[in-house]
């Protein structure tokens, strides 16, 4: 019986030997196959944590950008506010004259619409005009009417 004890005592050495060996080895290969993938993983990583940064710092830009863009809007729609409003004052000296026929004006139109308003209101005098022309389109052919006068009136308050 002794011997047979030793017999399974020396089997159960060999087979726990064989399994350390195996053991190991198949510890040796895990290590080698994990090494490479833990090289990407920190790799990774680090591409991840830079990601992280730019997307923090884009952030911040598109956050500043996002404020530079609403001054600006409110900057030009201020400015338009004004231009219309400056653009409105200076029209407001302004009249127009309609059914003058083309020609009649001569090369001095400012001295005949002088002329022409003092004669159709029954002024004592003539008015005193900037400038009077006609507005900006092609000579009208026969049978339409005529191009209306746009006049600048000096004084505001002749105007009325």
């Amino acid at each position: 019986m002794d011997s047979l004890k030793s017999d399974i005592f020396v089997k159960i050495d060999a087979l726990s030997a064989s399994l350390r060996s195996e053991i190991s080895s198949v510890r040796q290969e895990l290590k080698s196959s994990i090494e490479p993938l833990q090289r990407t993983v920190d790799a990774h990583e680090e591409t991840v944590r830079d990601l992280e940064r730019a997307a923090t710092d884009h952030s911040t830009r598109i956050d500043e950008l996002e404020s530079t863009v609403s001054m600006l809007t409110s900057q030009v729609k201020r400015l338009d506010d004004k231009c219309e409003d400056l653009e409105g004052r200076s029209r407001r000296n302004n009249i127009r004259v309609l059914g003058v026929p083309e020609g009649l004006e001569g090369p001095r139109a400012t001295d005949f619409v002088a002329q022409l308003l003092q004669d159709l209101l029954g002024l004592n005098e003539k008015p005193l005009l900037d400038r009077a022309h006609r507005i900006l389109r092609e000579k009208p052919k026969e049978g339409t009417p005529p191009r209306p006068f746009v006049v600048r009136v000096h004084f505001f308050h002749i105007r009325a």
